[in-house]
């Protein structure tokens, strides 16, 4: 039997970066910040939510339609002018806050400690990846069937009486007895494709914990949005187990 893994959506840039405790007095912000106050505070960090968040780890600000854009959403949003977003960035630049080689060759911003920091992140997210896979994998190498039964199709007194007590074990697990109705099953998630009863989701709280059983519920609910549940996910309480 061919072993099919849920393929998770590659997830691009990172959610959140660190923010040094020192950073108003670091000496490549320290020289910008007295001379043009919050301002240039906040066009530091608001041009770094933006690279960490890129595949690239950078944003362009270039002369480029694209970078003249970029430039003036984040004058609006800083309330600033087209001549004070040039100065703190040549401020910012000649300080090394960001790689001033970097964008005088691409228009892009960046630097050393941004990639540095990403790195690591990235790394860890690698290998959960990966043991993602393998625990997929395993999982549903260990639900195989057993090849010899499946190629005799040999019915013995054993067999059946262990296929009447693997269904009557479904039929209950699934419907809490012969006579106990179908649990409904509610929508979770902003999209709504995650669907567990009640219990299914108490469950999940008690093991995890309500933030992190949401985080889950939402990573697959967003996964399933974006691809059109292209996996074709039905048992969406093993599915959220999974992540």
């Amino acid at each position: 039997m061919e072993v099919i893994t849920i393929a998770r959506p590659k997830k691009k840039g990172l959610d959140y970066f660190p923010h040094d405790c020192d950073a108003t007095t670091d000496p490549k912000l320290e020289s910008s910040i007295l001379r043009f106050g919050a301002k240039a505070y906040a066009f530091y960090f608001v041009h770094l939510e933006y690279c960490y968040r890129s595949e690239e780890l950078s944003i362009d600000v270039s002369a480029t339609e694209m970078g003249q854009e970029m430039r003036e959403v984040i004058q609006q949003k800083l309330h600033i002018s087209e001549i004070e977003y040039d100065s703190i960035l040549r401020s910012l630049l000649r300080h090394g806050a960001f790689d001033s080689k970097y964008y005088e060759k691409t228009g892009k911003l960046t630097s050393n400690g941004i990639k540095t920091r990403a790195a690591t992140v990235l790394k860890k997210r690698e290998k959960s990846s990966y043991d993602y896979v393998n625990r997929v994998s395993a999982a549903e190498t260990a639900q195989k069937p057993d090849v010899s039964d499946a190629e005799t199709g040999a019915e013995t007194p054993q067999s059946k009486a262990k296929q009447s007590k693997a269904n009557e074990s479904k039929e209950n697990s699934t419907s809490g007895g012969a006579d106990a109705p179908a649990p409904v099953k509610h929508k979770r998630g902003q999209f709504g494709w995650v669907k567990l009863s009640d219990d299914e989701y108490s469950r999940l709280i008690d093991e995890f914990g309500k933030n992190t059983a949401e985080h889950y519920i939402n990573y697959v609910d967003e996964s399933a949005e974006q691809t059109g549940n292209k996996n074709k996910w039905q048992n969406w309480n093993l599915t959220v187990r999974k992540v």
